[in-house]
């Protein structure tokens, strides 16, 4: 970054609406960052497994998605199916993704190379965009994922120049980890050219696609890190019981697990090598929890 842009943002005065705003635009980049992703060819479907089981007399279907757990228990009332309370995916979307069909033309797209191993068709399969939508559903980044496949993300209002002011009026490195990152992401949004660029790893990466799983484990924990620092920063100073009803950073890290939380560093990696933007948000995000797993009390509470 510029040092004119640096000595200008000097003893500048704490803005709320600009550092609200700062967090909305981290949240956007943080989901372009990650959800372009499903848009190259170097993620998988989701494969489906369907189990069939009898409760109370009554048929019931179980579908489970690779790495993903159940998405939909469906059970026959009546003279239908229905989904139970709890599923994820529809009865529409059930019959739509099992269909042998649909199924054979997604097994022949060139990037399905993890299935092709077995010996027989997959139960079902959902292409990426759509299991990462479906998947996301009742988590804390769904409307980002819907926003983000509709076109219809909102606009990035932050500037470098008034990120870096806004840093510099807050004068605690501990609460501008994510906005540093901010600076980065806007500078190589401004200067970088938009084009997408030939992988010199495409056979590595079409090898090891990327999953829903991972998908949208990495932008939870990117969410949850944006979203923590914003209440310190926001929050924080206005609550007279600090904590209520807010579970901290490191707890949720720590009580989700390494193969949840770890999807962060593993999309970030890979993301670095497939000719998509430079994650600079993610890789932060990446660091920084690391930072709570070797070093547990690094955010006090």
């Amino acid at each position: 970054m510029d040092n004119k842009v640096i000595s200008k943002a000097i003893n500048k005065k704490f803005n709320e609406k600009t550092a609200r705003a700062a967090y909305s635009d981290l949240k956007i980049l943080a989901a372009e960052e990650i959800l372009q992703l499903t848009r190259s060819e170097f993620c998988k479907p989701l494969k489906l497994t369907v189990c069939e089981s009898e409760k109370d007399g009554k048929k019931r279907v179980t579908v489970t998605g690779d790495k993903v757990g159940t998405l939909a228990t469906l059970q026959f009332e009546g003279k239908k199916w229905i989904a139970l309370e709890g599923s994820k995916m529809t009865l529409e979307e059930f019959e739509t993704y099992t269909d042998p069909e649909l199924v054979a033309e997604i097994m022949s797209n060139d990037t399905t190379g993890a299935y092709e191993e077995d010996a027989m068709m997959p139960d079902g399969l959902v292409p990426i965009v759509e299991a990462v939508e479906i998947y996301s559903r009742d988590t804390d980044v769904h409307k980002l994922v819907k926003d983000y496949m509709t076109n219809s993300i909102g606009k990035i209002s932050s500037s470098v120049s008034g990120i870096a002011e806004l840093i510099s009026s807050i004068d605690n490195v501990d609460q501008t980890r994510m906005l540093t990152a901010l600076i980065d992401a806007l500078d190589n949004r401004q200067n970088e050219p938009n084009t997408y660029l030939e992988s010199t790893y495409k056979d590595f990466l079409k090898a090891n696609p990327f999953g829903a799983d991972k998908i949208v484990h990495a932008l939870c924990v990117d969410y949850w890190t944006i979203s923590d620092e914003e209440w310190r920063l926001l929050e924080s100073p206005k609550s007279k019981v600090t904590n209520k009803g807010r579970t901290p950073l490191r707890e949720i890290i720590l009580k989700k697990g390494a193969r949840y939380t770890e999807a962060v560093r593993k999309i970030a990696g890979k993301a670095v090598i497939t000719g998509t933007i430079y994650p600079a948000i993610t890789l932060k995000v990446a660091k920084i929890r690391l930072d709570i797993l070797f070093r547990p009390m690094f955010f006090a509470d």
